[in-house]
C-alpha cells in the first residue's frame, strides 16, 4: 500500500458527508488524476473491513461504515504506517526512540541513510518531532559538526518518552497478567507495560510501589498508580544507562513535604539499590505529593484561592441560574486543592493526562461549555494556566454537587405500594434534575414535617402551598407534560442570549482544517464589519491556551475582550467535519464575541448549545 493510497484512505475515514473527487484532492493536496487512479484499490481495502463507498452523480461519494468499521481500519492503518520507512510516523518514531535511547549524536545524513530518504525529508521529519518535544520543554538543537542533541531537563525528556509510547500502543489484545501484579493494573495496561518495558523486572517495581504506598498510609487511585509505576520503571532504565537528574528546571520550585522526601528517597534506594541525586529525589517526591488518592487530601491545601474559587463559581452560578454553591464550603474545598495541585503541576513542569474531557464533553458538553467560558477569571486570578482535563474535572465537581442538591419532591398517592413504585419511577426517569425521597400513601403524609421542595399527589391534599402538584392517579403522558410546562415555567429564566444571535450570522464554510476554519470565519466576520483587526489575533491565542472543542462535534471558538466592536454569536456549520484538537472533529462552531460585562449572558446560551446543534447542524444539499 503506497504513501498515497494510505493518504486517501485516511481522509475518506475522516469524512463523513459527500465529497467529490476534485474536492477530496484538494483537502489531500495531491492531483485529481492521483486520486483516481487510486480509487479501484481505496475501494478494495475498504471492502476487506466491510466498508461500502457509495457514490451519487453530482454529490460524490460517501462510506457507509460504522464508527467500529471506522475506528478497526484506522488502526490498521496506525499500524502499517509504523512499519515502513516511507510513512512519516515510522520515520518520527525511529529519530524519537534513537535521541531517548542512545547517547552517540546522530546526524541529519545518518538518519537518512538509515531510513532510506533524503536528508530534506529527515530535516522536515526533525521539524515535527521538535514541535512535540516543545511540549515538554524539550528542545531540539541540530548542530553541524556535533549531530542533534536533545537539550532539556531529564525529567521533562522522562515524561516526553512516556508520552510517546502510550501514543503508539493502540493494541486491542491484552495478555494475561500475573497473580502478583496489583489489582487496580488492567490487563490493557499490564500489556502495555509489558510490551514497552519488558526487559524490566516490572512485578518487583509495582511491588515497591505498593510498599511505599503503604508506608505513606494512603490509597493512589488506579490510573496515578499506573502513572508512577511508568514513571519509575522509565526513570530506572535511564539512571542505569548514566542519566540523572541532577539539575532543576526551576530555581524556585514549590517545597514538598519531608514525609514525601522520605517516601521517594527510599522508593528510589530500593528500585536502584544505590544513592541517587537529590534532584531525582524531589521530582518523584512531587509527583507522589499530587498523585491523586482515593481518600480526601488532609489539610487546608490552597487557602490562597478561595477568592478567586468563589468569584469563579459566582460567574457559573449566574450562567446556570445554581447560585447556591457558591458559599458551600466542601465545593469550595475541593476547587482549592485542584489548584494548589495544578500548581505544583506546572512548577515541576509535571505532564499528566487522563482524557478525562471526552467523556466529559460528550455528556457533560453544556457544562463543561460554561465552565470553558469562564475559566479567564481564575487564569487572571491566579496566574495559572488550566487544560482540557482540568476544565472537565471542574465541571465533575460542579455536577456531582448540583446532583446531591437537586430540588428534593416527594410522591403522595393512595393506590398499593408496588404500583406507587412504579409510578414514582416514572417520574423519577422524565425528571432526573428533581430528587424524589420516596413515595408516601396520602394517610401517612404529614405537612408539617414536610421537609421536600415540591410535592406531587394523585389524592386532593387541599394544602395552601403553591408548590403543590396534583396529577391524575395514572401518572400518564398528559400528567408528564403538564408537570414538565408547570417546572418550566417556573424556573423560566430571561435568554439574554438570543439578542446576540440573528440568521445573518448562519452560514456554512468548506474548511480544510482548523486553521482554515478559523482564517474563513474571521474573513466573512470582517466583511461583515462585526470584529476588529485583532480579533483572528485573540482567537487563535485563545485556542493556543485551550482547545474550545465542546463535544458532540461542537466547538465555542470565542473572544472575551473590552475591544470588541459587537457582541454576537455566529453559528458555522462546516461542509465536513475537521480536526480540531488531538482526536476530537467538529462540524458546528458557535463563534462568541462579548464584553467582559457581557460574558454570562453570552455564555447562558450554552446551556441550550445541545439543541441549538440540532437546529443549526443540517446542512443542505
Amino acid at each position: 500500500m503506497d504513501l498515497l493510497l494510505i493518504r486517501i484512505i485516511k481522509e475518506l475515514l475522516e469524512l463523513y458527508h459527500y465529497i467529490t473527487t476534485e474536492e477530496l484532492a484538494e483537502r489531500i493536496g495531491i492531483s485529481l488524476s492521483s486520486v483516481r487512479h487510486r480509487m479501484s484499490r481505496v475501494k478494495e481495502e475498504f471492502q476487506k473491513y466491510g466498508i461500502v463507498i457509495d457514490t451519487v452523480p453530482r454529490k460524490g461519494m460517501r462510506l457507509e461504515a460504522s464508527e467500529s468499521q471506522r475506528s478497526t481500519m484506522y488502526h490498521h492503518l496506525h499500524a502499517l504506517a509504523g512499519s515502513t520507512p516511507e510513512i512519516r510516523e515510522y520515520r518520527k518514531d525511529y529519530i524519537l526512540k534513537t535521541l531517548f535511547e542512545y547517547s552517540d549524536n546522530y546526524t541529519v545524513q545518518l538518519f537518512a541513510q538509515e531510513l532510506f530518504v533524503s536528508k530534506k525529508i529527515i530535516s522536515k521529519d526533525l521539524r515535527e518531532v521538535e514541535e512535540f518535544l516543545t511540549k515538554f520543554h524539550v528542545q531540539l538543537v541540530v548542530r553541524r559538526k556535533s549531530g542533534i542533541l536533545m537539550k532539556g531537563n531529564e525529567f521533562d525528556v522522562r515524561q516526553a518518552i512516556i508520552a510517546h509510547y502510550n501514543s503508539l500502543w493502540w493494541h486491542k489484545k491484552y495478555d494475561e497478567k500475573p497473580s502478583a501484579v496489583d489489582p487496580r493494573i488492567s490487563r490493557k495496561t499490564w500489556t502495555y507495560m509489558n510490551q514497552m518495558y519488558g526487559d524490566l523486572d516490572l512485578t518487583q517495581i509495582q511491588k515497591l510501589l505498593s510498599l511505599t504506598e503503604q508506608e505513606l498510609e494512603l490509597v493512589w487511585t488506579d490510573i496515578a498508580f499506573s502513572r508512577l509505576w511508568e514513571y519509575i520503571v522509565v526513570s530506572k532504565r535511564r539512571m542505569e544507562k548514566g542519566w540523572m537528574i541532577e539539575t532543576v528546571h526551576h530555581h524556585r520550585l514549590l517545597p514538598v513535604e519531608e514525609i514525601y522526601i522520605q517516601a521517594a528517597r527510599k522508593l528510589l534506594a530500593r528500585v536502584t539499590e544505590k544513592k541517587v541525586p537529590a534532584q531525582e529525589v524531589q521530582y518523584l517526591a512531587a509527583r507522589i505529593y499530587i498523585a491523586e488518592t482515593v481518600q480526601p487530601r488532609i489539610g487546608a491545601n490552597g487557602k490562597q484561592f478561595q477568592r478567586s474559587v468563589k468569584r469563579y463559581l459566582r460567574q457559573i452560578g449566574q450562567i446556570i441560574s445554581s447560585g447556591d454553591f457558591i458559599e458551600d464550603v466542601g465545593l469550595i474545598q475541593k476547587l482549592c486543592e485542584m489548584l494548589s495541585v495544578i500548581q505544583y503541576k506546572r512548577n515541576y513542569n509535571i505532564t499528566d493526562w487522563t482524557d478525562i474531557n471526552k467523556e466529559v464533553k460528550k455528556n457533560l458538553s453544556e457544562l463543561y461549555g460554561v465552565c470553558l467560558t469562564q475559566m479567564h477569571v481564575l487564569s487572571e486570578n491566579t496566574g495559572l494556566s488550566f487544560r482540557q482535563d482540568d476544565v472537565a474535572q471542574i465541571a465533575i465537581f460542579i455536577k456531582n454537587y448540583l446532583q446531591k442538591h437537586r430540588r428534593k419532591a416527594i410522591f403522595v398517592t393512595a393506590t398499593d405500594r408496588e404500583s406507587a413504585d412504579y409510578q414514582l419511577n416514572k417520574l423519577k426517569y422524565f425528571f432526573p434534575d428533581i430528587y424524589f425521597s420516596g413515595g408516601v400513601h396520602y394517610q401517612k403524609f404529614c405537612p408539617n414535617s414536610c421537609l421536600e421542595d415540591i410535592v406531587i399527589s394523585t389524592v386532593d391534599l387541599k394544602l395552601e402551598n403553591q408548590n403543590v402538584y396534583k396529577i391524575t392517579k395514572h401518572v400518564n403522558e398528559e400528567d408528564i407534560a403538564r408537570l414538565a410546562r408547570e417546572f418550566e415555567k417556573e424556573w423560566e429564566e430571561v435568554e439574554y442570549w438570543k439578542d446576540y444571535l440573528c440568521e445573518d450570522l448562519v452560514w456554512e464554510v468548506n474548511a480544510r482544517n482548523k486553521s482554515d476554519a478559523i482564517t474563513q470565519v474571521c474573513e466573512a466576520l470582517w466583511e461583515k464589519e462585526m470584529i476588529s483587526e485583532t480579533f483572528e489575533e485573540k482567537l487563535r491565542g485563545q485556542e493556543a491556551i485551550i482547545a474550545t472543542a465542546i463535544g458532540n462535534r461542537m466547538a465555542i471558538p470565542h473572544v472575551f475582550d473590552a475591544s470588541v466592536i459587537e457582541k454576537f454569536i455566529a453559528v458555522v456549520r462546516l461542509k465536513h467535519r475537521i480536526l480540531w484538537d488531538q482526536e476530537e472533529r467538529v462540524d458546528i462552531l458557535f463563534v462568541i464575541s462579548a464584553k467582559p460585562e457581557q460574558i454570562p449572558e453570552v455564555s447562558s446560551f450554552l446551556l441550550k448549545c445541545k439543541e441549538l446543534y440540532g437546529k443549526y447542524s443540517k446542512i443542505s444539499k
